[in-house]
């Protein structure tokens, strides 16, 4: 199946949406932590392409037209597809999962929380 596109930039934009579901199922399965670690490796790719994007630009004022930039072009807006893909799944996990407070851990109910010293956080495996 052949497909033509008038730029290489518009086949890298192609090319992210159509990896985008296959990439965040993948990004679905990993924990918390190694989905952490793919955001911030996308973050850094991604930082690195538009460094280039940005040095071009400054060079070349119609970076945006010249044929000889799409590839470039192609590369940084796919970078951004995956680098969003990850952005958005680690902020929907995010945003489920209440932030941990060390009143509510171990055990600690926030009913209990007003018996001990206001402002002290218990010990570790210490009950109220």
């Amino acid at each position: 199946m052949a497909v033509e596109f008038e730029s290489l930039q518009e086949a890298a934009q192609e090319l992210g949406e159509d990896i985008s579901t296959h990439d965040k199922a993948g990004l679905e399965a990993l924990s918390d932590g190694h989905l952490r670690e793919q955001h911030d490796a996308r973050e850094e790719l991604y930082e690195f392409i538009d460094g280039l994007w940005q040095k071009a630009k400054a060079d070349v004022p119609d970076l945006a037209e010249r044929d000889e930039y799409a590839g470039l072009a192609g590369l940084r807006d796919l970078a951004a597809a995956l680098r969003n893909n990850a952005s958005d799944l680690l902020e929907e996990r995010e945003t489920e999962r209440p932030t941990t407070c060390p009143l509510h851990v171990r055990g600690n109910s926030p009913l209990r929380r007003h018996t001990q010293t206001p402002g002290a956080v218990p010990a570790p495996g210490a009950s109220i």
